[in-house]
């Protein structure tokens, strides 16, 4: 398995682990005894040039991230404890199509329209630095294929 597609299921179940509690979702009816609205599904957004000149590693990061969710749905799912249960993991697919602008159409999308309670993957520093949109401020963004010190050292 490629080092990146190795690096994307580690960082999904992470991401897993880390939206646990901050699961939510606008068009669910079910509540819990405290009156929070249970989403049914925790959403993840991966982030990857499915199409353009890295669809290649797109592929392979889309293939790591669907055997992740379905392995982490075959135990159950993660558990929440504001719902007392485990739910799925729901996978969102933002294709960057290896381009700045279109990464940064994909990012708004999956936050703005899809509502992912994390973000997952990003592949080549000059895309997924700009995929660091104003939206994305209030979602988690786990990032697997960037590695330049302009993404990983952001203070902003």
């Amino acid at each position: 398995m490629a080092n990146s597609a190795k690096m994307l299921i580690i960082a999904l179940i992470i991401s897993a682990v880390i939206v646990a509690g901050c699961a939510d979702s606008p068009d669910s009816s079910e509540e819990t005894q405290g009156g929070t609205a249970n989403p049914g599904s925790i959403k993840i957004g991966l982030v990857a040039p499915l199409s353009g000149g890295a669809s290649d590693v797109g592929g392979d990061m889309k293939q790591a991230a669907i055997l992740a969710v379905e392995e982490i749905n075959a135990a159950g799912g993660v558990y929440v404890d504001e719902y007392q249960e485990k739910l799925p993991l729901e996978l969102v697919e933002g294709d960057t199509k290896t381009s700045p602008a279109e990464g940064v159409t994909a990012v708004e999308r999956l936050i703005t329209q899809e509502n992912v309670a994390v973000l997952v993957g990003g592949f080549s520093s000059g895309v997924t630095y700009a995929d660091e949109v104003p939206a994305a401020g209030k979602v988690a963004y786990v990032i697997t294929g960037a590695s330049s010190s302009s993404v990983t050292r952001r203070a902003d």
